[in-house]
């Protein structure tokens, strides 16, 4: 792998893409609207630095703490009120990224039978995932990307949340090709467990090849969610 696509390279735009994380369109600076238009990027995010570094992390990530909250913010159902943020519903449930339908009772009845974490070892992720399937009944529309988040805030970030994004992102900077270029596929569904486990750990894997760990922190992830929304390649 060459000096360009490697970690240090990544460590040159990081600042500049996780910065678009925050930033409403029309409230970018004009390198920021250089980046975007350069490489094609659109992203839409409406958490503020503010609340997800005090509320998603400190009050949430830090101690290990899942509630309705790390769930809508992951769904990307926190609408901004003033100062304060609200979760997005419908007729009184949740709703996922693809604003399906997830039952209020059944979430919170699931939520409070997720198990702890025994173990971060790789070669024991599919015993972990499968204790998180079978603490349920897990509702419906809550996948296997959602249980995986869950896992995360529960490891407080030592199984990485886990994002198609950042993975095409990985991907386009080790084989050297822009993000548009690459095509991960959809999450399988949460009971095809061999088919979660091995896209979860080839995810670890690119994690490992580039930063020598699969505990990131949350600036990069959230610059690997940003690059991965690229059309073109950085150069």
């Amino acid at each position: 792998m060459s000096d360009l696509y490697s970690k240090e390279w990544f460590k040159d735009f990081v600042d500049d893409f996780e910065y678009l994380y925050f930033c409403e369109s029309d409230k970018i600076s004009e390198d920021g609207k250089q980046i975007i238009n350069s490489l094609g990027i659109k992203v839409n995010n409406n958490v503020c630095r503010e609340y997800e570094e005090n509320i998603i992390k400190k009050d949430h990530l830090d101690k290990g703490i899942i509630d309705d909250i790390v769930v809508a913010w992951k769904a990307g159902r926190l609408k901004r009120e003033g100062d304060n943020y609200e979760i997005e519903m419908k007729d009184g449930n949740y709703l996922n990224g693809y604003g399906r339908t997830i039952k209020s009772n059944e979430l919170k009845d699931y939520l409070n039978k997720v198990p702890k974490i025994d173990s971060i070892d790789e070669e024991k992720f599919e015993i972990e995932y499968k204790k998180y399937l079978d603490a349920g009944p897990v509702p419906n529309n809550f996948g296997a990307v959602y249980i995986i988040n869950l896992m995360y805030f529960k490891s407080s970030g030592k199984w990485p949340i886990y994002d198609k994004f950042a993975h095409k992102a990985l991907k386009a900077i080790l084989m050297e090709k822009s993000p548009g270029e690459i095509w991960v596929g959809d999450a399988p569904l949460k009971a095809e467990t061999d088919k979660v486990t091995n896209m979860y750990l080839e995810y670890c894997w690119l994690l490992n090849c580039l930063f020598g760990s699969k505990e990131i922190d949350r600036k990069i992830d959230r610059a690997l969610w940003v690059y991965g929304h690229a059309t073109k390649r950085k150069e």
